[in-house]
């Protein structure tokens, strides 16, 4: 029986555990921490995507859009549906992006 009394906390080593909501806290606190500022494009950048994003619309053709959304990248394939110069938006895939969520517009080839 003493051999039993003289393995201090070994017991309960095996059954620590943490509860679903510290996981999923722990989990946000990761990304949060990976998240990126916003691109700042300037007009020289804003010209050269903008000519090749109208480029795309007019001949119908598939590009890659690398985009900013909730702090991460993120890189697309897919058409051109339409510019809106009104609300400075880039329809796409079936979403809108903002023209300063740009990073870069290139053809997909």
């Amino acid at each position: 029986m003493e051999k039993y009394l003289q393995r201090g906390n070994l017991l309960w080593e095996g059954s620590r555990m943490m509860l679903h909501e510290h996981v999923d806290a722990l989990e946000a606190h990761w990304a949060s921490e990976e998240k990126v500022p916003p691109p700042r494009p300037d007009q020289d950048a804003l010209g050269m995507m903008g000519q090749e994003a109208l480029h795309a619309l007019h001949y119908e053709k598939d590009v890659y859009v690398t985009f900013w959304e909730d702090g991460f990248h993120y890189k697309e394939k897919g058409t051109v549906e339409g510019i809106n110069e009104l609300t400075k938006e880039l329809r796409f895939a079936g979403r809108r992006i903002p023209f300063d969520h740009l990073i870069w517009v290139e053809p997909a080839e």
